[in-house]
């Protein structure tokens, strides 16, 4: 069900290029009509989020709230090895295959319109599937969650069309499948929040486990869109994620990737800042 670049350092040695960011993504128009402003929901803070996901087959394990891991490696931090960075192309450029099931087809006449932004280098891509070997393959499953980085052949990011299908949510998961963890995870966290594991639902303890990460370089950012909402998996309505020193400050309510965000894509993934 994710921050950022919240990979162990074994990653981050050397890395292929990719620098355009998933705004230029089509899946924002494959997956969803252009909602309503007002209807967007505080990301990780709906129902479908802040609860504990419901997980049967085909569904995977589901740890951090919407991190996918296979059966078994309940303990195990995703993503610690180097071949889960998706790989540059003869070209130079990264490109992520993806197929998309036909849940979402009524949308897919949009593809065909989708651009990069302009003056970002078409480096990178989410691709429609073509007899690739790795893809993403998205579903709409129990809940909202990808795996962290590429792990090999099909590998299902779920978009539930029960209320993940919003773009900062897609952004999330799809950044979850680049590598990126969740903000509140990262190693330096408790300097910058405090986690009230008393309001946080019994037995979900282990979704806000720090994580011993590399983080690029870049600060701690409240704003990121991998940050979870301040009442994520509260059992009480009590806020289980505080911000500190100033407890007022805004989190898990972005709409889109922060500068950040897209900082840490391209410093992961070695590309021109």
């Amino acid at each position: 069900a994710a921050s950022s670049p919240l990979l162990s350092s074994p990653l981050l040695s050397s890395s292929p290029l990719l620098s355009s960011p998933l705004l230029s993504s089509p899946l924002l128009s494959l997956l969803s009509s252009p909602p309503s402003p007002l209807l967007l929901p505080p990301l990780l803070s709906s129902p479908l989020l802040s609860s504990p996901l419901l997980s049967s087959p085909p569904d995977p394990l589901v740890i951090f709230g919407d991190v996918a891991v296979p059966s078994g490696l309940e303990n195990a931090d995703p993503c610690t090895a180097r071949q889960c960075l998706w790989p540059k192309a003869s070209d130079g450029n990264v490109y992520i295959p993806f197929r998309i099931s036909n849940q979402y087809c009524k949308y897919q006449q949009s593809v065909s319109q989708v651009r990069s932004p302009t003056g970002l280098p078409p480096a990178s891509r989410f691709t429609p599937h073509d007899r690739q070997r790795d893809f993403v393959n998205i579903q709409s499953l129990g809940g909202c969650y990808s795996f962290i980085g590429r792990r090999g052949r099909s590998q299902t990011v779920s978009l539930s069309r029960r209320g993940c299908v919003f773009p900062q949510i897609v952004q999330h998961e799809m950044l979850h499948a680049l590598g990126f963890n969740h903000e509140q995870t990262r190693s330096d966290r408790d300097q910058h929040v405090r986690i009230l594991l008393n309001n946080v639902i019994r037995g979900q303890e282990h979704n806000f486990r720090r994580i011993n990460t590399n983080n690029l370089g870049t600060p701690y950012d409240y704003n990121s869109v991998m940050h979870y909402g301040r009442f994520a998996f509260s059992r009480n309505n009590q806020p289980t994620i505080v911000p500190i020193p100033n407890p007022n400050v805004s989190i898990g309510r972005a709409t889109q990737m922060s500068p950040n965000d897209i900082l840490r894509i391209n410093r992961l993934y070695g590309c021109s800042e």
